[in-house]
């Protein structure tokens, strides 16, 4: 049987080291250590690893996996396949209703450019009759065409009068959240700025992941303030919060996996 030390075991399985620290720390993966103290892991470990990852690509949270880890510890492959098929039709269930979501937002798009197109081309003033369609949802304005583009969400000043500094997830989504954000920010270059708040550069193909984590994490943590620039291959962000939350903004940058136990309000 193959023994594997953490930077192995991460290489062999495609995950972080510190995405493997932290699932140690959440209960998913317990490890043995060498008498020298190292952390060593077997071919079995691997297999949970890979397990852990395949349950993470059907969009399945920790705590889920935390439970199908414990049928999967049971060895009868007949009780994981009957809590898996559970677990996934609700995932097909909540997908479509995505689906769904996203067709409707897709149509109203759609209306909007069939509106644009039939405007005419006026060299004056706007006038009434070029008013937006008024059924469109409240939305974030989308970047302009160019090189460079930014989208500001509202700053942390503007957020602090109405959102009280704390964090609407319970501890075990809250680490969940953080993994995502780890994982978004594996390999990426990181600055930590004087006010505090974090800054880093990412390949705009993970622009989309990103976006949709901003959103998640506004509705937890209003508090926070997020500028995203396009710049070319890469897409750059900036993330900030009123004094005193600052340790929670460095949650989401910081690779050390015990950022999350130490800085999470809940």
């Amino acid at each position: 049987m193959s023994t594997y030390r953490i930077s192995q075991l991460a290489e062999c399985a495609g995950v972080p080291a510190t995405t493997l620290r932290f699932y140690e720390r959440e209960g998913l993966l317990p490890v043995a250590r060498t008498s020298s103290g190292y952390r060593q892991y077997t071919d079995s470990d691997r297999e949970r690893v890979q397990f852990i990852t395949a349950a993470k690509h059907l969009g399945l949270p920790l705590d889920q996996i935390r439970e199908l880890l414990t049928v999967w510890d049971g060895g009868r492959c007949r009780s994981v396949r009957d809590e898996l098929q559970l677990l996934i039709t609700t995932q097909v269930a909540t997908a479509s209703e995505r689906i769904d979501d996203l067709r409707i937002f897709r149509g109203r798009l759609a209306a909007a450019l069939t509106h644009l197109r039939e405007l005419p081309a006026n060299d004056g003033p706007c006038d009434p009759a070029c008013s937006f369609p008024p059924d469109l949802p409240a939305r974030p304005p989308a970047p302009p065409l160019g090189r460079r583009a930014a989208v500001a969400i509202p700053t942390a000043a503007e957020q602090h009068e109405s959102a009280p500094i704390a964090c609407s997830l319970d501890g075990s989504a809250y680490g969940d959240r953080i993994e995502e954000w780890r994982r978004l920010f594996d390999g990426a270059e990181v600055e930590r700025l004087p006010d505090g708040g974090r800054a880093a550069r990412l390949p705009a193909d993970r622009a989309a992941v990103l976006a949709q984590l901003i959103v998640a994490e506004q509705r937890c943590c209003p508090f926070f303030s997020f500028r995203l620039t396009f710049a070319g291959a890469h897409v750059e962000l900036v993330a900030q919060a009123p004094e005193g939350a600052e340790p929670l903004v460095a949650a989401l940058f910081d690779q050390d996996p015990s950022a999350a136990g130490e800085t999470c309000p809940c």
